[in-house]
């Protein structure tokens, strides 16, 4: 399995998590599958549920102010995820539980890489 897909799962898991949505907007993910369909050269996309990318520039993804002087620090990699909760946990908390158990996870298999988890709360108490 992926590591995308390990991470699916083991948010899953959690204790206040009902559902893992898509990471991208019901919107977009529509537009990418009708966009598979009409065209026979691209394949239908597939629904993703944990995004991870890579950036070897820590200052390039907007999340960090360009500094004058280098500075050397470990290339980023963000974790993405949008979840429902079931309403047995705080949101503001899970988010925070959801961002550490992903941080915990990724980190060791990932050691080189400054790990960054972005986590949306995208319906609360499905």
């Amino acid at each position: 399995m992926s590591l995308e897909d390990d991470v699916h799962q083991r948010v899953l898991d959690m204790d206040g998590v009902a559902v893992v949505y898509a990471v991208d907007p019901m919107w977009r993910t529509a537009v990418k599958t009708l966009g598979g369909l009409l065209s026979p050269a691209e394949t239908a996309a597939a629904t993703t549920f944990v995004a991870c990318s890579e950036t070897a520039d820590p200052g390039s993804d907007g999340m960090r102010p360009v500094l004058t002087a280098p500075v050397l620090t470990a290339p980023v990699l963000t974790v993405k995820v949008r979840v429902g909760t079931d309403g047995s946990v705080p949101a503001p908390q899970l988010a925070r539980s959801v961002a550490t158990g992903i941080r915990t996870f990724v980190v060791p298999r990932r050691p080189d890489f400054e790990v960054r988890v972005l986590v949306q709360i995208a319906a609360i108490g499905v």
